[in-house]
């Protein structure tokens, strides 16, 4: 399995990947996480792909962030320097029927202005790129969440997406996944999981996030599991730099 860390890009983003490089196959490269401005997750990947040709790179674009310009510039520009991959997301919009406005299902709320509903949907974000401006070199991924049913779930993976990334895996949802990956394999297309991992530094923020979470101490154990129904991890021991190097080191036996 590859192991792509999680890199929530803050100024000092070169250095942290530089630090990482030997331990990881790649990024997976967050935009503006919960809605605070922070360097672009397609802009720092792309920085990132041109420095390190040979990692896997895949930065994810809010669409509900965004205009359908910027959104169009910036996988346009992946796309130029061999990105390997962009993460198309944001909320659903629908109608309200009482003041006639669109308004989103979920979805982090932009820390200054207001949702940009220019995208009803992810997929609707997805054939933008596709068909209106017919970019065809840049592989564009979805995310699937544990949240959902597992009927959802699979129908996401069987939608037009050339790779999948799972959230919010737990013990619980491991069905949701297998049946994910089944659909993910006879479809050919990569899936990746992603895996937050609680320290005693960072407990108190993962509770504040919400998201389930593996102690350091079940990661392993948990991995074995995964080994054949995913292509690539994605961990993290968010807000806890010193526990994902350990966290990486870790998952070293698990690599290809």
């Amino acid at each position: 399995m590859l192991v792509l860390q999680e890199l929530v890009p803050k100024s000092d983003f070169l250095q942290v990947a530089h630090e990482q490089r030997e331990l990881v196959d790649g990024w997976f490269v967050t935009d503006s996480s919960r809605g605070i401005p922070a360097p672009s997750g397609t802009v720092v990947g792309s920085v990132l792909k041109s420095k390190y040709p040979d990692k896997t790179v895949l930065p994810v674009c809010i669409l509900h962030y965004k205009s359908r310009v910027e959104v169009g510039a910036l996988a346009l520009a992946a796309a130029a320097v061999g990105v390997d991959g962009m993460v198309v997301d944001g909320p659903r919009f629908v109608l309200d029927p009482t003041s006639g406005e669109l308004k989103p299902l979920w979805g982090d709320a932009p820390r200054y202005g207001e949702f940009v509903a220019m995208f009803r949907s992810p997929e609707e974000g997805r054939e933008f790129l596709r068909e209106t401006l017919g970019i065809k070199n840049l592989k564009i991924g979805g995310l699937i969440s544990a949240r959902f049913s597992s009927e959802e779930c699979v129908a996401k993976a069987e939608d037009r997406w050339d790779f999948l990334v799972f959230m919010r895996l737990a013990e619980d949802s491991m069905y949701k996944l297998e049946e994910v990956s089944r659909a993910c394999r006879k479809a050919g297309k990569p899936l990746y999981t992603y895996l937050m991992v609680a320290t005693p530094k960072n407990r108190g923020l993962i509770g504040k996030i919400g998201w389930p979470s593996l102690s350091m101490e079940r990661v392993e154990d948990f991995c074995e599991g995964l080994t054949g129904m995913v292509n690539g991890l994605i961990p993290t021991c968010v807000g806890d730099r010193e526990g994902e190097r350990e966290l990486l080191r870790r998952l070293q036996k698990f690599r290809e």
